[in-house]
């Protein structure tokens, strides 16, 4: 007889409501949740055809292992675990941890355990050769933070609800649903600015979705600093603005105004494509907005200058009085004790470390996957001889990927962890088959400080795992074992585990919710949160 179960789509930012047709252990259908309270009935197409993932034929469902003769033949898990092992336990011996490596890719971080797990079997291991999909996407904004805030992870998202001018660079949200933005049913919210009265404008060099519906401001690819700089400008050159809030929240600004003076609209326009009359009107329409929100997204993060270009946006929203305000950029609230606990495990890091190739700085104690080609082909200290690769397609994401597909090929071990044999995995030694999100519990820990609409969601599995699949942390324990070490970034865990108290991320997560602001605090606190 088939049943429903509430769950909601991990393959976004947005995470909507969904919910599940299970009939005999198999997931026949998934549609929008109309009891959502934040998404009410929407999702896009791409998390209604999760089915056709969770049942595909081509996923991968037991363990392989490459054949000497070329493709891949079925092996058991104790079988692979024994010989990935021993693997490892040799690269480490001969040549010392950083030689395994960690590649996250995208999906892991839309799961609760999978980003806390790797980068604790890392660091228990003693190797800084961690790499994330990050460094192709959202790490310089990071580092603005970083710089600008002294943490990483404090990043103003816009007050969607209350802002009356939402400027947008480099973001096309009517595809992507937002990012760095979890806000469900972003097609709505952007409308209802222009409802009452406001404006959305989109900076952006193509026509995009976005772009069509609002307000489009056609500019020269990669020229986004210049345009920042001549918006702060004629900001500073016309007084629009506000002395107390930058004299309250910032120190500097009058090397942000010297800096600023070299880039008149006029000087600049050559470069960015933008008239310099539109880049005036834009900034007194800015100044004179009650409540104004600048937000940047991936287009803004891909060029050369990512970090400044973040760096500015914040500037610009603090010099017009709308950083940390209402209608304006604000900082998101987090139900966990996350960044408590990052902070005091070290996780929460900027140039803490420093590549071996090139002295590049980790970004949350990742490194640029840039570099991972390099790191893999060039001898000496600290040369990646090991990687495991969960999930992730890096042949394909990270740039020049042709020269990483060929140094693939001088690892003494890959391991893919993964649903598919892609481009990444067909070089790998064994390919780890892993749960999809319909699979596992989990909580969208990574999203809380995003949210324009605050809200907290826990989803119990859909159906139990298929085949041979196991959630990928416990892969990663099984990975840790071999090795004498337990994967955890907290050297307190690592004890207790010692001592045979080990902790779930099920359980970890309860933790965290029970003792954060808005816990219940182990029942001391009537109406709190608890999983």
């Amino acid at each position: 007889m088939p049943s429903e179960r509430v769950t909601f789509c991990r393959i976004c930012e947005a995470l909507c409501g969904l919910t599940a047709t299970v009939d005999d252990g198999r997931v026949v259908a998934l549609r929008p949740d109309p009891e959502h309270p934040v998404s009410r009935g929407y999702a896009c197409p791409k998390g209604i055809a999760m089915t056709q993932v969770q049942n595909d034929r081509d996923r991968v469902l037991h363990p392989l292992r490459r054949r000497a003769g070329g493709g891949f033949e079925r092996v058991s898990w104790p079988a692979a675990l024994e010989d990935i092992g021993r693997r490892l336990r040799t690269v480490r011996d001969r040549h010392a941890p950083p030689a395994i490596a960690w590649y996250m890719g995208n999906p892991a971080a839309f799961g609760y355990a999978h980003a806390v797990w790797s980068r604790g079997f890392m660091d228990a291991l003693g190797s800084p050769s961690y790499y994330t999909a990050g460094s192709q996407d959202v790490n310089n904004r990071f580092a603005a933070s970083a710089l600008l805030y002294g943490s990483p992870l404090l990043v103003p998202i816009p007050d969607l609800a209350r802002t009356r001018f939402l400027l947008m660079i480099g973001a096309n949200p009517l595809v992507s649903q937002g990012s760095l933005l979890t806000a469900p049913r972003i097609r709505d919210v952007l409308l209802a600015i222009v409802r009452r009265g406001g404006q959305v404008v989109v900076i952006d060099p193509r026509r995009s979705e976005t772009a069509r519906v609002f307000e489009h401001v056609s500019i020269n690819p990669d020229s986004d600093a210049w345009l920042l700089l001549s918006l702060l400008h004629v900001l500073f050159d016309e007084g629009l603005e506000d002395r107390e809030a930058l004299d309250r929240l910032a120190r500097g600004g009058g090397l942000l105004s010297d800096a600023a003076s070299r880039f008149p609209p006029e000087a600049t326009e050559a470069r960015t494509g933008v008239p310099a009359a539109a880049i005036r009107r834009l900034m007194r329409d800015l100044a004179a907005a009650d409540g104004a929100a600048m937000y940047g997204r991936t287009g803004s993060c891909l060029g050369r200058f990512g970090t400044l270009v973040a760096f500015l946006i914040d500037a610009l929203n603090l010099l017009t009085d709308n950083l940390d305000r209402p209608g304006g950029a604000v900082f998101g609230h987090s139900s966990l004790m996350i960044e408590e606990v990052a902070s005091r495990s070290r996780r929460v890091t900027y140039a803490r470390r420093r590549s071996r190739i090139g002295g590049f700085p980790d970004v949350l104690g990742s490194l640029p996957a840039s570099l991972l080609a390099r790191e893999i082909t060039t001898p000496g200290e600290g040369q990646v001889r090991a990687l495991i690769v969960g999930p992730g397609n890096p042949v394909l994401s990270v740039p020049n990927g042709m020269a990483l597909e060929h140094a693939l090929g001088e690892l003494e071990l890959l391991v893919s962890l993964d649903l598919y044999v892609n481009e990444t995995g067909r070089h790998a030694d064994y390919i780890l088959p892993t749960t999809t999100f319909l699979e596992r519990s989990d909580l969208p820990a990574a999203f809380l400080s995003f949210m324009a609409t605050p809200f907290i969601q826990y989803a119990e599995p859909v159906v139990p795992p298929a085949g041979e699949a196991r959630e990928e942390w416990r892969i990663i324990e099984d990975l840790a074992r071999p090795l004498g070490t337990i994967p955890s970034s907290v050297r307190a865990v690592r004890w207790l585990a010692k001592l045979g108290l080990r902790f779930s991320p099920e359980a970890s997560v309860n933790l965290l919710l029970r003792a954060g602001p808005d816990g219940n605090w182990f029942g001391f606190r009537r109406g709190g949160l608890s999983i």
